[in-house]
């Protein structure tokens, strides 16, 4: 102090040699909190590094958005996916990829996430092909700004439009079982009435012909056999004789 001209404050020498090894000793800890914090930053910039990275190159497409429905952030897998229809940037506005129908699940779906925090999975199609829409399976979840209250939307959107197809072959095929199974189901019918009928009128038939049978056996034979019996009576006392 006495170098630079700065007058000294009125105190002792020894308390003036201890305020500063106390001041040597803050300089010290804020060297070493100086040091944690640039350790602190290092490290969360490395983390942000690898969370950029895994966000960019993850199989699964990414989209952030704001709280009015402004995409923010898109990786390169919804970049792919929706890239077809045109190019997904931050501040476009993510509505315009869903198809009209499903305009108001995908609102429900907001709502919820503002309402209980948590929402259940839904499917959607959006515009990702021209010639077909994409069906995809959307995980959202929300995140809230403790300072500002600030709301993001992000979604997680897995491409299940293959497996859509197969399910629509599965019940057009299904569909198609279905009818032939009621075809040959009428078919069989068809048959069994016919056999059934066929089996009716095969009884009436014999009933018939026993009757005939009888009928004849009674108008017929019987009258042969009394004629017969009559005739060995005139004949017999003949022989006799």
């Amino acid at each position: 102090l006495e170098e630079k001209g700065i007058a000294t404050p009125d105190i002792e020498k020894e308390e003036l040699l201890h305020l500063t090894h106390e001041l040597e000793v803050h300089q010290v800890e804020l060297e070493l909190q100086n040091e944690e914090l640039r350790r602190a930053k290092a490290e969360l910039e490395t983390s942000r590094n690898e969370f950029f990275d895994l966000y960019e190159s993850a199989p699964v497409a990414y989209v952030t958005l704001n709280e009015k429905g402004i995409v923010e952030k898109v990786n390169e897998a919804a970049q792919r996916m929706l890239g077809d229809y045109q190019e997904i940037l931050p501040g476009s506005v993510f509505l315009s990829w869903v198809y009209p129908a499903d305009i108001s699940e995908y609102g429900a779906l907001l709502e919820r996430l503002s309402t209980h925090r948590v929402s259940e999975p839904v499917e959607l199609r959006v515009k990702g092909k021209r010639v077909a829409p994409l069906h995809v399976f959307v995980e959202a979840s929300i995140k809230i700004d403790p300072g500002t209250g600030t709301k993001n939307w992000l979604l997680a959107l897995v491409d299940i439009t293959s497996r859509k197809r197969v399910e629509r072959e599965l019940q057009e095929l299904t569909r198609e079982l279905e009818l032939r199974v009621r075809d040959r189901t009428a078919e069989l019918q068809r048959r069994t009435d016919q056999l059934a009928r066929l089996s009716s009128e095969l009884t009436l038939a014999e009933q018939r012909e026993r009757r005939r049978i009888v009928e004849v056996l009674h108008d017929h034979v019987q009258q042969l056999m009394v004629g017969a019996k009559m005739g060995l009576e005139l004949v017999i006392p003949d022989i006799r004789d």
